[in-house]
Parts: structure tokens; C-alpha cells; sequence
């Protein structure tokens, strides 16, 4: 299930990069004809609420950042709840992460 969730978002990024790529391009071409594009924001016109969770923090797997930093393990002596340092949890709460992804989502 994970699997096909991260081919869905390599996906949907592949294909983004291709939409922005596809408009960048348009727009030169636009540019170079001396035609005028128009871009309308309309704020008034509310489609819905993000989640929160979708905009989060990411943590890399460098040096001791994770395993011994974030991660110690249950049994530690370093105070943690289920094996994740107190102090972590305590900095991300201040911060107001709402969710912090591990490892970052690799697209292959």
C-alpha cells in the first residue's frame, strides 16, 4: 500500500513538473509574439480547507540525526516516549510542526 502511494506522488510530481514546464514554455513563446497573458486570482471564491498534515516537516537520514538525535529507543536513558527523545517532541511542539515525515518520500 505504501509502495503504490509513493509511485502515486512521483506520479503526480513528474506530472506537475511537466504542467509548469508546459506553461514556462507557453509563456515565452507568448512573450516572443508580444501577446499578453493574463493570470486572475480569485480569493473571494473559497474551494476548500488544506489539511494541515499535508504541509509538514521532513527529516534526513545524516549523521547522527535520527538514530542517537531524534530516535533512542525505548529502553534509553534519555528520557523519551516510545523511543522518541522528549526534548524532540517538546522543540517540534513549539515550533508548531504538525507532522514530521521519515525518511523523505524518494521518487526512483
Amino acid at each position: 500500500m505504501n509502495s503504490n502511494k509513493n509511485n502515486y506522488l512521483c506520479f503526480q510530481l513528474r506530472y506537475s513538473v511537466i504542467a509548469i514546464l508546459f506553461l514556462c514554455i507557453s509563456s515565452f513563446v507568448s512573450a516572443q509574439n508580444q501577446e499578453t497573458t493574463t493570470v486572475t486570482i480569485n480569493t473571494d471564491n473559497i474551494a476548500g480547507i488544506i489539511n494541515k498534515n499535508i504541509y509538514g516537516q521532513f527529516s534526513e537520514h545524516l549523521g547522527n540525526c535520527i538514530y542517537g538525535g531524534i530516535w533512542v529507543g525505548e529502553n534509553s536513558s534519555i528520557p523519551n516516549t516510545r523511543g522518541i527523545r522528549n526534548d524532540v517532541i517538546e522543540a517540534l511542539k513549539k515550533l508548531n510542526v504538525p507532522i514530521l515525515r521519515w525518511p523523505a518520500v524518494v521518487c526512483g
